[in-house]
């Protein structure tokens, strides 16, 4: 076989590689975006932080008593905590388990506003709130807490159904066409050419996956720009972290194997002439083997000849 070109070896790797980091991205997705009961779990999970909780209570406040601004700077300092602590109870969790699932809907499959229901907290607070008001003479009402709170409107949040199905059979073909293709590579070039195919595929990963890790940091904050709000955007952004943070991981642990293919091609020569010492050391041994077993048998071959000879004397 004519020896193959650098140049034709590294675009091969470049292509190779783009279909790895394709099938990472295609991984990443249905196992964390379409697998709907991951999602919920690790939304649920995120509702639960302090700093998420405290963000939720913050705007629940904010959306009550936005027209009183005295009534919400004391509503803020006295209800914000209780309603940040309720969040965190089991009272609140089929409201957050909803939640949940409504925005796996509203990504996967059709476009809805994002709401919480709370209803179940104002039972909680009209007692305290009553308390306020006999003590400090102010009137604040209980009931202008909304018994939900949008976290974000019908359209804010793009469904990306078709996306996920295409990344689905994209991932499938990705991951056979660039694996085959990294094999075929290293299977058809020997020597140098098979050193220089693990370092250029190891550099070419290594290159790649830092380049998303570059685009994913900058998308954090264009996707998080149209949000106004700002306990609204603690919530988004604690959501963005926790699934991009997998996807991080997974192109991290990519740039680990870019690392360790480049070891490889460097240290190859190494690997390849013990090899081929061991594979030329157990052929002699072989050979010497097949050698005495066949002088043996040509031994008893002679004494069964002499046998007869001897038997046929008179």
């Amino acid at each position: 076989m004519k020896e193959m070109s650098s140049r034709k070896i590294i675009f091969l790797s470049i292509i190779a590689i783009i279909l790895v980091l394709i099938a990472n991205l295609a991984l990443w997705f249905t196992d964390e975006i379409f697998d709907s009961e991951e999602f919920a779990q690790k939304t649920v999970q995120v509702i639960e932080r302090e700093e998420v909780r405290d963000a939720i209570a913050a705007e629940i406040v904010d959306e009550s008593f936005a027209d009183q601004p005295l009534i919400l700077q004391i509503a803020g300092n006295v209800f914000e905590p209780v309603i940040s602590g309720l969040l965190g109870a089991d009272i609140l969790e089929p409201a957050i388990e909803t939640f949940a699932q409504a925005v796996h809907t509203a990504l996967t499959s059709k476009p809805q506003a994002i709401t919480i229901d709370i209803s179940s907290i104002v039972e909680f607070v009209k007692p305290l709130a009553t308390a306020i008001n006999e003590r400090l003479g102010t009137q604040i009402n209980a009931a202008n807490i909304p018994d939900t709170i949008v976290i974000a409107e019908k359209g804010d949040i793009p469904s990306i159904y078709t996306f996920g199905v295409v990344m689905l059979w994209l991932g499938l073909f990705s991951t056979i066409i660039g694996l085959g293709l990294i094999i075929w590579l290293i299977w058809v070039n020997r020597g140098d050419k098979r050193r220089y195919v693990f370092k250029t595929i190891g550099f070419s990963l290594i290159v790649g996956a830092a380049i998303v890790l570059i685009v994913l940091q900058a998308m954090a904050a264009t996707i998080l720009s149209p949000i106004d709000d700002e306990n609204l955007e603690i919530v988004a952004s604690n959501i963005y972290d926790v699934f991009v943070g997998v996807f991080k991981w997974q192109n991290w642990i990519l740039i680990i194997i870019g690392i360790v293919l480049i070891f490889v091609g460097q240290y190859l020569p190494d690997i390849e002439e013990r090899y081929i010492s061991l594979s030329d050391s157990l052929r002699e041994s072989r050979a010497k083997r097949r050698k005495a077993k066949e002088e043996r048998r040509a031994e008893k071959e002679k004494e069964k000849e002499k046998r007869k000879n001897e038997k046929k004397e008179p």
